[in-house]
């Protein structure tokens, strides 16, 4: 990932301190410097003032566009871990309904075990449950 210095894009921005044609009244800090030499070497032409609120915005854009992205990626892990317990829970029902006909079906049989009379029944019965499990 390319990460830029917002100061130094912002130094880029900005230009340079002021310069004059008359160095005494330049900012201090220009590459010419002031001839007041009882000026501070303190800039007083608003140039790093400028440089600092251009840094600070560019910093907090950068900021809110990473906290940005790592909303959108929450959301995608969200979205597919949801996705993933819909899955597995279709899964278990559809595991548990062929477990609970197939129970079905083995009462039906024991069923016809036990009546005679109720024997075919039972297991044709039996037969038509497992046909329903298997879809």
């Amino acid at each position: 990932m390319n990460q830029t210095d917002p100061r130094a894009v912002a130094n880029l921005l900005v230009g340079s301190h002021y310069e004059c044609e008359d160095p005494w009244y330049s900012c201090p800090l220009s590459v010419e410097g002031c001839a007041d030499e009882t000026k501070p070497k303190e800039c007083e032409c608003g140039h790093d003032k400028r440089v600092e609120a251009i840094a600070q915005a560019l910093a907090d854009a950068e900021r809110r566009g990473l906290e940005r992205a790592a909303k959108v990626v929450e959301q995608m892990k969200i979205q597919t871990c949801a996705i993933r317990n819909e899955t597995a829970i279709t899964q278990a029902h559809a595991a548990g309904r062929r477990e609970g006909l197939e129970e079905a079906a083995k009462m039906c049989e024991a069923e016809a075990l036990i009546d005679d009379e109720r024997g075919y029944y039972g297991k044709e019965m039996a037969n038509a449950i497992r046909a329903k499990a298997a879809q």
